[in-house]
């Protein structure tokens, strides 16, 4: 049994990490965006907006809210390395 569920985790982990790779090329073409129209890298009230609507889903997911504040941090700190 603990096989079978190692394996399901790392099904998913590779899925994230797809996930992931897809996310940092959209940050790296909205970068490519906001050079070309002269825009700021950081649009602190989109990321707030952003952290609320993930905070909401997280709770209606039953996620602790904690998690993913902490998980779209990292995130967001990635991504605007891929934007500059």
């Amino acid at each position: 049994m603990l096989k079978v569920l190692r394996k399901q985790m790392e099904q998913v982990d590779e899925e994230i990490l797809i996930l992931l790779k897809k996310r940092m090329n959209i940050s790296r073409k909205m970068g490519e965006y906001k050079k070309e129209k002269n825009l700021p890298v950081p649009d602190s009230s989109r990321w707030e907006e952003a952290q609320e609507i993930r905070k909401s889903k997280a709770s209606e997911l039953g996620l602790g809210e904690e998690l993913v504040v902490s998980l779209y941090d990292i995130i967001h700190k990635y991504s605007k390395a891929q934007q500059n």
